[in-house]
């Protein structure tokens, strides 16, 4: 808060004046030395004892001597202590603790707490006069703050402030332009919702609405005087400005409407308020403008909802665009396998087939086509089913050593044709997983199937699996394919996305395998990582809760089988530690 209205710097400088002018009577001395008349009468003191003394110690009355020094210490508050001392050194007359009162001096000039003046008897020297008085004030920094001339300057100036806060805020009131606004036009303006704002030639500010204030958090009042650049201004991107709409109306008397800017409550603020800036030269009586009437319209809301509804819009296209992309890449997914099946079973309708081997052929390669498309069917329900959040997981204990070993069997012909090592790395005593059997397995099949596609002849491919109770449940698929650019990486985990068109064309795909993974894991409460060096190789990750980790089980046969009936046995399940 900037406390230096024009009132306060008004108030200081006449301060600052009235002190200095006290500061020049002082030096030239129109006020009286206190200090130097106190010290003054302790000379004459000293003096006027000496010539008394002189006079009885020439008349060898001692005696009376040490009278008259004792009635001068009792009758004087500031003289502590008196004595008579012979040149020899010795202290002949001890009035009050002079001996340890006094302290040695080098010369007879004295200090101003003790004086020292010669006693001779006729011409001859007989002693000197020791007087030791009150300190007049404390020494140093602190002896120089309490002085008299500093005190009389502090009160003169503390009392000068509070006259000239008093008088020049009556003063200033009758000066305040504001004030030539009536108090019901006044009390109207404040009950306006926009802001209004009245600036002079100087750009600033001759009056403020009460709305202002509490968008700025001041009191209208204190922003009177001010410069209008002093309150937080931004643009309508949040950036501080370097010139002002206003300016040029300013400048040029013309009129400005429908600017939008911000404003904050304080410099570092991060709440803006936006708002629509119109302004208009103010006229005086010769017919040439004096300043500028500027109206604020609050449009906060609206400018919420503008940006709000450009998000809206720019997620729509995107969302627009990424369904024509899938369509384009669907159509082909499926237009390829769909040519194969009815080709071939056009073939096999008209009997071209020339043998029962490439009969077998022909119907071999409309069933993979079917597959393939049943395979995209159920990527596509899936999906819907995850996005409408009616996905349900089907809870049943898994052999996940089993399970990796059916997926490799699975697609060990496409891996043989591809010139790819597909091996496992899990320990042996590698603990069941709890959940959906048949989602893991589309989830792992999905992560073999792309490092088969990415992973070039003579490549390798590791299926990793470990857990402990107590940790998470991690399965990876490492290969050595060609690998993902790190800006990419996001891009493929989301559904329909793909890192690059040329990998589209070259590999095909519809984008679904990864992003489906990873909502399969995170149904089972679990993540999906995925770490990638182009030239290198790709490792996806999954990680499934703790929870989900059983102990290893045995099933062993209780009852036997019985010929011609269905199988009732019982089984019993004995659990061994995973180590």
């Amino acid at each position: 808060m900037n406390i230096m209205t024009a009132k306060m710097r008004i108030t200081v400088g006449l301060t600052c004046l009235s002190a200095s002018v006290l500061l020049v009577a002082v030096f030239i001395g129109m006020f009286p030395d206190r200090r130097g008349a106190v010290l003054d009468g302790r000379r004459k003191l000293c003096e006027a004892i000496a010539i008394n003394s002189s006079i009885l110690v020439s008349a060898n009355d001692v005696a009376r001597l040490n009278t008259v020094l004792t009635a001068v210490v009792e009758r004087d508050e500031d003289l502590l202590s008196a004595g008579i001392r012979r040149p020899n050194g010795n202290l002949e007359i001890e009035v009050g603790s002079h001996q340890d009162l006094w302290k040695e001096m080098n010369s007879e000039t004295s200090y101003e707490e003790q004086l020292q003046v010669p006693l001779r008897a006729g011409k001859t020297m007989w002693g000197m006069v020791e007087l030791r008085f009150q300190p007049l004030g404390q020494t140093g920094t602190m002896g120089a703050l309490t002085s008299p001339i500093v005190l009389l300057v502090i009160f003169c100036s503390c009392g000068s402030f509070v006259v000239f806060m008093i008088y020049l805020g009556k003063m200033l009131q009758n000066l305040d332009p504001s004030q030539a606004v009536p108090r019901r036009v006044r009390s109207a303006l404040d009950t306006l919702a926009e802001g209004l704002l009245v600036i002079d030639k100087n750009e600033r500010i001759v009056l403020a609405n009460q709305a202002l204030g509490t968008w700025v958090a001041k009191d209208p009042s204190k922003l009177l005087g001010r410069k209008i650049s002093d309150l937080a201004w931004v643009d309508d991107k949040g950036e501080s400005l370097d010139e002002y709409p206003w300016s040029q109306t300013v400048k040029e008397g013309c009129q400005l409407t429908g600017y939008v800017m911000g404003i904050k409550k304080a410099k570092k603020d991060c709440e803006v308020r936006s708002l629509m800036v119109n302004a208009t030269p103010v006229l005086g009586r010769d017919g040439d403008y004096r300043g500028v009437l500027i109206s604020l319209d609050d449009v906060t809301q609206l400018e919420t909802t503008k940006k709000e509804l450009q998000v809206s819009i720019e997620v729509a296209e995107d969302a627009n665009q990424a369904k024509s992309d899938f369509l384009a890449r669907m159509s082909h997914e499926i237009r390829t396998p769909m040519n194969a099946i009815l080709g071939y079973t056009e073939v096999l309708r008209k009997g071209y087939d020339e043998s029962v081997a490439e009969r077998q052929e022909y119907l071999d390669t409309i069933h993979t086509s079917g597959e393939h498309l049943l395979a995209l069917i159920n990527d596509i329900l899936d999906l819907s089913k995850i996005e409408a959040g009616a996905a349900e997981l089907s809870e049943e204990l898994i052999d996940v050593r089993a399970l990796i070993r059916e997926c490799i069997r699975l697609l060990r012909e496409r891996a043989e044709q591809a010139n790819v090592k597909v091996q496992i790395a899990a320990a042996p005593n590698l603990p069941d997983l709890y959940g959906d059997q048949q989602l893991l397995k589309r989830g792992l099949l999905n992560l073999l199937s792309n490092a088969i596609k990415f992973t070039p002849a003579g490549g390798e491919i590791t299926v990793r699996a470990g857990a402990q109770p107590g940790f998470d449940y991690v399965l990876s698929v490492t290969d050595t394919g060609i690998g993902i650019a790190p800006e990419h990486i996001g891009h493929v985990l989301t559904p329909f996305g793909q890192a690059e068109n040329v990998l589209t064309r070259s590999h095909q795909g519809t984008g679904l395998g990864l992003p489906l993974v990873k909502s399969f894991v995170e149904l089972h409460g679990g993540t999906l990582d995925l770490q990638s060096t182009p030239g290198e190789g790709t490792r996806v990750t999954l990680r499934l809760p703790p929870s989900r980790v059983r102990p290893k089980t045995i099933i062993a046969e209780a009852t036997p089988r019985r010929a011609g009936h269905r199988d009732q046995r019982r089984v019993q399940l004995a659990t061994v530690p995973s180590g």
